[in-house]
Parts: C-alpha cells; sequence; structure tokens
C-alpha cells in the first residue's frame, strides 16, 4: 500500500483548513528538486483542485508568498483570471517530470561516458562484457581509434575487422599501426571485405579453417567475439585487458598467420569471375 505523508499539521495549517494527504513519492521527489514541504502543498494543492486563489492555499499566508515565488522562479505556475479574481494554474506535472527524467538521463548519460572513458585509459586489468552489438561494436572502435602500434585480428568471414575499415584506415595511415587479419577468403562477399581490408591498408592472409573470433590490441587488449543469437549477422562478446592473457592471443595469432597463405591472389582470382 502506498505510504501516505500528512504534511497538514499544526505548524503548517492554519485553523479552518482543510487537510489533505501528500503521497510520498511527490514529496520526495519534490525535495529533489528543492521544493520544501510548503512548496509541495502549495503545488499538489493546486493540480488536486483545479486552478485557486491565492487565498484557497491552506498553508499559512508568508509561506504562500515564499512558495509562489518559488514556483514562480522554476516556470511550474501560471497566472490567469476568472470571477474569483487572479487565480493560479499549475502546470502539468506530467510535463515538469517528464523533462527532469528527460535532463536527469542526459546527465546519467555524460557520466556513463565518463565512466568508459576511465575504464579506457585505466591502466589496471580490466574485463568488460559487451551484450549488445553497439556496446561491441563502440567499444572495439574506440579502441581501434586509440591503438598505438598494433591490432591483430582472426576472424572467419573478415567481419570482425571489415566493420571496422575507416578505423584501421586511419590508424595506418596517421599512425603507422600495424594491422594484420587471418580469415577465410571462399566467395564473393568474403573476397570482397578480404579486398577493402587491402585497400585501408591492413596486411591479410587466408586460413583453411578459422575456430576462434578475436582481435588484439597493442597486445594488451582482447576482443572475443560470438554473433548475437537475437541477430546472428551482429556480434556481442567481451573486452579483456590483461597483457599476460592477451600475450597467448598474440602467440595463437602469429600460428594463425603463419600456417595462412598469401590472399591477394585469391581474392584477385573471385572478384574478376
Amino acid at each position: 500500500m502506498e505510504k501516505k505523508h500528512n504534511i497538514a499539521n499544526e505548524e503548517v495549517c492554519e485553523a479552518g483548513e482543510e487537510l489533505f494527504q501528500i503521497s510520498e513519492p511527490i514529496i520526495k521527489a519534490f525535495n529533489l528538486l528543492g521544493a520544501n514541504e510548503y512548496v509541495v502543498r502549495f503545488y499538489t494543492y493546486l493540480v488536486s483542485t483545479g486552478p485557486c486563489t491565492l487565498e484557497e492555499i491552506p498553508i499559512p499566508f508568508n509561506r504562500k508568498i515564499k512558495s509562489l515565488e518559488f514556483l514562480r522562479s522554476k516556470g511550474w505556475l501560471r497566472e490567469d483570471r476568472d470571477v474569483r479574481g487572479k487565480i493560479y494554474v499549475p502546470k502539468d506535472p506530467q510535463l515538469i517530470l517528464d523533462e527532469i527524467i528527460s535532463d536527469k538521463q542526459a546527465e546519467i548519460n555524460v557520466f556513463g561516458s565518463a565512466k568508459q572513458e576511465f575504464e579506457f585509459i585505466s591502466k589496471k586489468d580490466r574485463v568488460l562484457a559487451l551484450n549488445t552489438p553497439d556496446e561491441f561494436y563502440n567499444w572495439q572502435s574506440k579502441l581501434c581509434r586509440n591503438a598505438k602500434h598494433s591490432i591483430l585480428a582472426v576472424t572467419d568471414r573478415w567481419k570482425l575487422a571489415w566493420l571496422r575499415c575507416d578505423d584501421i584506415r586511419e590508424a595506418v595511415k596517421e599512425r603507422n599501426i600495424i594491422v594484420r587479419v587471418v580469415g577465410r577468403v571462399f566467395n564473393e562477399e568474403t573476397a570482397s571485405r578480404a579486398q577493402d581490408l587491402i585497400n585501408a591498408g591492413a596486411q591479410i592472409r587466408d586460413a583453411e579453417k578459422v575456430i576462434i573470433r578475436f582481435m588484439v590490441i597493442d597486445e594488451e587488449s582482447v576482443f572475443f567475439a560470438i554473433r548475437d543469437p537475437a541477430q546472428p549477422e551482429f556480434h556481442i562478446g567481451a573486452w579483456i585487458k590483461n597483457a599476460a592473457f592477451a600475450e597467448n592471443l598474440v602467440k595463437e595469432m602469429n600460428v594463425q598467420w603463419d600456417a595462412a597463405k598469401e590472399a591477394l591472389e585469391k581474392v584477385d582470382q573471385i572478384l574478376k569471375k
């Protein structure tokens, strides 16, 4: 049962004034916005009963004036006139709270971005689950754009690296990053992706078989990729920042690289058909 809070007591209620209750969520929400209980009482009374004159608001007069000033400053009411004289009309609380929720969500997003940036620059070992394609690709792109010396990838159909072609092109051209990708060239789609990676400046080789998809950046960050069950054409996975662990994947990449074949001739043959 929703808890009710009675703020109509001897301290806030003049003789003869009607008592009314305000729910705890309303009180807490408006307290967070800087409104004291007199302001909450003033505004809630307008919402619950409709536009009123100042005299009809059931709080002490000196509190009315201060509450009115606060509500005006926030733009939470407006003045109008009817047969009673000057009346005060409350702004729709849904509009007020929707605006605040939108602003707070924007603030949350800023704090979330700052948190990610600290995760990115931290020297500590990290493990981060990337449970949606957006999370996976945004984080992967961030790491690729900030690579310092190498990007290594093993990918079945080249897509894990191919989607980062723009980042790879910039990394190679602007920062002379070494980019090596092992994948399989076996049809026009895979040959086209391989060609795009070549054009972006990556070195590529053709493997007979790829069992695990991963990308290693600067020999310290590892991306493991799997197909998203809900959207198989996209990736989800995990990011692991641990140099000792990444070293094992670099060794695996070197084994795959040495066992793979030069891919350029095969790419040309398929694309020229």
